[in-house]
């Protein structure tokens, strides 16, 4: 299945997420280079407007930006992923890398046991193959 059906099937309930349209395309543009093939889907925003504490959702992976410093995570490299095991204050995914790196990915958003992690780590362990 598709990464773009994936992401709208899944996120679009989300407060956070924003399905990529022209003014965010314009806004992203200015602040991040994208891979040569590589195209938005897509961005959650762990602060609302701030596009510097979001993640950005592309065909190829997701751009996390820690403390305004964007990392790429390519889909292709992740091994695995955990949601937190707190259901009512989990605010971060552990991803671990083909290389054996493990990253936490902050997905800060969303209510009580309905915190919106647990839905973004099953958007990104299907677009991954897990």
């Amino acid at each position: 299945m598709d990464i773009a059906f994936r992401a709208n099937k899944i996120l679009k309930r989300q407060n956070s997420y924003r399905a990529m349209d022209a003014d965010l395309l314009s806004s992203i543009g200015q602040l991040l280079p994208l891979l040569p093939g590589e195209t938005c889907i897509g961005i959650y925003e762990n602060t609302l407007g701030e596009l510097t504490d979001s993640i950005l959702i592309t065909n190829k992976g997701l751009h996390v930006f820690y403390d305004n410093d964007p990392r790429f995570i390519a889909f292709d490299n992740i091994e695995d992923v955990k949601c937190p095991s707190d259901k009512v204050n989990g605010d971060a995914l552990s991803v671990k890398l083909t290389d054996n790196t493990l990253l936490s990915v902050p997905v800060r958003n969303g209510r009580g046991r309905f915190r919106d992690v647990f839905e973004f780590g099953r958007f990104v362990m299907r677009a991954s193959g897990h």
